[in-house]
Order: structure tokens, then C-alpha cells, then sequence
């Protein structure tokens, strides 16, 4: 009973701290990166897979446009997602996380959408996608 008890204690921890460090990673790599007007802070965390899809150049580019179109980031006002970690999930298994960000740019009311993978006791970003009209056209 011990035992079982310990372990789910320790897979609540786990699923606490994973929500936190992915949320705020998010939240800081897009505030940087959007008040910068350069994807300089999220290229680091970007995935392989996602480079492949997107290079470096490419997302710079995409958070650059984004910035000129859109004006300088106003204000973060909230955040939705979690992790997909589990209370009784196994060591080392890979997580997901997603999350939404509403944000305020110029004078445009935006969200970005992250997705992002927990591999190898690192967060890394799968992709970021910012939906605002001005960006559609």
C-alpha cells in the first residue's frame, strides 16, 4: 500500500511540475519572442521535426511578419492547456503539451497555439501558430 501510495504521489508531483515548467516556458519564449520581433528565443527549443517542417529562417521570419502586421505585443491575458502527463504515468515516457495564449498586439486581440514535447528532460516546441484576421489575408 505503501508503495502504491508513494507512487502516485510521486506521478501527482510529476504532473505539477510538468504543467508548471511547460506553461512557463511557453509563456516566456512567446512574450521574448514577439517583443524582440524575432524568433531568436524559440529556435533553440525548436524540434528537430519541427525544424524539418520549418526552418530557422522560416520561423523567424513568420514571428518578424507577425510583429510588422500585427504591431508590438500589449499584453498576455491568459492561458489555457496542460501537459498530457498522467498521475501514474512511467519514467522517461515522452509528454505533450498544448496550450493557448490570448494575447493583445497593437490593437488586435490574438491567441497563439502552441504544441510542444517533453524528450529527453527537455521541453521542446513542436509548433506555434498565431491566429489573428490581419495574419489570414
Amino acid at each position: 500500500m505503501c508503495v502504491i501510495l508513494c507512487a502516485f504521489a510521486w506521478g501527482v508531483y510529476r504532473k505539477i511540475s510538468l504543467d508548471k515548467d511547460s506553461s512557463e516556458l511557453a509563456i516566456g519564449l512567446l512574450r521574448s519572442s514577439l517583443s524582440a520581433g524575432s524568433a531568436e528565443h524559440l529556435i533553440p527549443f525548436a524540434h528537430p521535426d519541427w525544424l524539418q517542417l520549418m526552418p530557422g529562417d522560416s520561423i523567424n521570419g513568420y514571428i518578424e511578419n507577425s510583429v510588422k502586421t500585427l504591431g508590438p505585443l500589449q499584453a498576455m491575458t491568459s492561458i489555457t492547456g496542460e501537459s498530457s502527463a498522467s498521475m501514474v504515468s512511467l519514467p522517461g515516457s515522452n509528454v505533450a503539451a498544448n496550450y493557448t495564449i490570448e494575447m493583445q498586439m497593437g490593437t488586435s486581440p490574438i491567441t497563439a497555439d502552441i504544441e510542444m514535447l517533453y524528450e529527453d528532460k527537455q521541453w521542446w516546441l513542436l509548433n506555434v501558430v498565431l491566429n489573428a484576421d490581419q495574419l489570414m489575408d
